[in-house]
């Protein structure tokens, strides 16, 4: 199960970044005021480290089981967007390894996050417009739900890379931390990896 989500993982990558320079007509809408939605799915790192990219180090850690991931966002200006995700998964009992434990049972995961996404870009004015890969800062809050409910904060990288003058590909890198005290060896701080078609009305 694991490999066929990494599988799609790398081709979706392979297959949007190969075909977007044929199908750019070499310039988008307006990013003023538009409001988009992701729906995609996500991979979670629950090995207990932190750091964006621990997520790569160890595949047992893992959960690829219903990655469901939603996200909306408005954005205000070329370089600051509101954003919104919810995301579910789930380890699967005696397969699932979470903070160096295999799990006895199915835990499934929920978080919900808030912030901002900080497109570096155009706020450092980087690249001329338009662009085809737009690259962005996403500090947020959030609450997730692996054994019980605990609060984050949450600092994550994002990539969108346009296909179309409304559909991208959206992915993001990000790390956790949670926030208030859980006796629960389980609701520990983690990273995620979420990867979705984006389309911007």
């Amino acid at each position: 199960m694991k490999n066929r989500y990494l599988i799609v993982l790398i081709f979706s990558c392979f297959t949007v970044f190969s075909q977007s320079n044929k199908v750019w007509n070499g310039r988008y809408s307006d990013l003023n005021s538009r409001l988009s939605l992701t729906l995609g799915f996500n991979v979670i790192d629950s090995s207990g480290e932190n750091g964006l990219f621990s997520l790569l180090k160890d595949p047992e850690t893992m959960a690829l089981n219903r990655p469901f991931t939603a996200i909306v966002d408005y954005r205000f200006s070329r370089w600051l967007a509101l954003a919104a995700d919810v995301s579910l998964n789930q380890w699967k009992a005696n397969q699932g390894v979470i903070n160096s434990e295999v799990v006895k049972r199915d835990v499934n995961y929920f978080s919900y996050n808030l912030g901002f996404n900080i497109y570096l870009d155009n706020f450092f004015n980087l690249n001329p417009s338009p662009h085809i890969l737009e690259v962005y800062l996403q500090p947020n809050l959030g609450y997730f739900k692996i054994n019980s409910m605990s609060t984050s904060f949450n600092l994550g990288l994002g990539f969108t890379i346009w296909m179309t003058n409304s559909f991208s590909l959206n992915m993001i890198l990000q790390n956790k931390s949670r926030m208030n005290s859980n006796p629960s060896k389980l609701s520990i701080s983690h990273q995620q990896a979420i990867i979705g078609l984006r389309y911007s009305f």
